[in-house]
């Protein structure tokens, strides 16, 4: 487990600040809880009304097999999504809305957003994907100013092992705990 919270230099808290609200990208958010400028593929799948003001962490996930996930959300009979999937182009798509519950993290579907990289979960993710999901991360945090966890699947549920090869290394100064 690892922390970014330790104070190191007298300015590493505004540091700090600045990386957590300067986000790459300017995703606004329309009136049905959707990314304005980012593609969407909806999920057949989502829970009841996610509660803005109790999403306090992000669980991270990585796919099985090198396919594209949000297209498997929208046309899965398994009762399983995400709120967004970052593919190894780079590409953010959003699969559920934020007044949604995206089912990704059994009992942390109702205080956490979940972000799906397009895998495989034995490979690392290219640079190109790696800072698409930090501009992503970025913007969540603009969002959801109470989120002070970003979490690995593996870590929440015994049974996975996602994400692998993660660069927890680009969150380090975002202000949040980090728990891989």
């Amino acid at each position: 487990m690892t922390c970014c919270n330790d104070i190191v230099g007298p300015f590493d808290w505004y540091h700090r600040l600045l990386a957590r609200l300067t986000p790459v990208a300017n995703f606004d958010e329309n009136a049905d809880g959707w990314f304005d400028g980012m593609d969407r593929i909806p999920a057949r799948y989502a829970g009841g009304r996610l509660i803005g003001d109790k999403v306090n962490a992000i669980v991270l996930h990585s796919g099985v097999s090198g396919n594209r996930i949000a297209p498997y959300f929208a046309n899965s009979k398994r009762k399983v999504s995400a709120n967004f999937e970052v593919t190894k182009d780079g590409d953010c798509v959003q699969c559920v809305p934020f007044t949604r519950k995206a089912w990704h993290a059994g009992k942390w579907n109702g205080r956490s957003i979940g972000i799906e990289h397009q895998g495989p979960n034995d490979a690392p993710p290219s640079e190109i994907q790696a800072q698409a999901s930090l501009e992503l991360i970025r913007s969540l945090l603009l969002k959801f100013p109470r989120i002070q966890t970003i979490v690995s699947h593996a870590a929440i549920q015994a049974n996975r092992t996602d994400p692998k090869h993660y660069r927890w290394d680009l969150l380090e100064g975002l202000g949040c705990e980090l728990v891989y």
